[in-house]
């Protein structure tokens, strides 16, 4: 029974709702009209600098639309968590691009930092969720700061936003979800690194974060 259990919770139903959101993406890509901003910027640090993709764990939907659509030449190690959620999230890259998978836990941080830094000097973009897998709400944890400073890698803010979306309030995330045929925007920010001789502060990022996504909501307050 308890083996039934481990894999109903944690093989089945990771694997149907991958499955239940990759064709609810294809959907999106189809009826949505979207719109990148900062693409030009980002491939050119991409390009030439370790780079790390941050967003809040409420706009994780839009990016395998972002990575597939827009950048499918860059290649990217995902942080996951190894949680249920983790889990849906591992099953649905490999089903969406068959990117790296970082797995990350508390118990085992050290060896996920230094997959991180590992990750960044082999050229791979990192791409993570700075306050999943449950929380709290837009707080970076601890050692993200580390891995950007030990790499040199430039943090990029990643967001969205559109006419027509629904926000699970119950969720603890807050998770954003576009509705069929919306407009939507996705925005690349404006990139973040120490400066030489600095230590780069768990603080500071999170303020650039929020930031970021404050002058966004005010460039499209008119817009929609």
């Amino acid at each position: 029974m308890k083996k039934f259990k481990y894999w109903w919770q944690r093989k089945f139903l990771p694997y149907a709702l991958s499955v239940f959101a990759y064709n609810s993406l294809r959907i999106l890509q189809l009826t949505c009209k979207i719109r990148v901003h900062g693409l030009d910027r980002y491939l050119e640090l991409a390009k030439n600098h370790p780079c790390i993709l941050m967003l809040w764990h409420q706009d994780l939907l839009m990016v395998p639309y972002l990575v597939t659509k827009f950048t499918p030449h860059l290649s990217y190690a995902s942080v996951v968590s190894h949680s249920r959620d983790g889990e849906v999230l591992r099953s649905l890259i490999e089903r969406v691009s068959g990117q790296e998978v970082i797995r990350a836990s508390q118990k085992k941080g050290f060896e996920a930092l230094r997959n991180m830094v590992s990750a960044l000097k082999r050229d791979k973009i990192l791409l993570i969720t700075p306050d999943g897998p449950r929380g709290p709400r837009k707080k970076i944890k601890p050692g993200i700061a580390y891995a950007a400073q030990k790499s040199g890698a430039y943090i990029i803010p990643f967001t969205w936003v559109g006419n027509s979306y629904r926000t699970l309030e119950s969720s603890w995330d807050h998770f954003k979800i576009p509705k069929i045929g919306a407009t939507l925007d996705l925005h690349l920010g404006s990139p973040l690194k120490a400066k030489e001789g600095e230590i780069l502060k768990t603080e500071t990022i999170e303020k650039h974060m929020l930031a970021e996504r404050e002058n966004i909501d005010s460039f499209h307050k008119q817009a929609f």
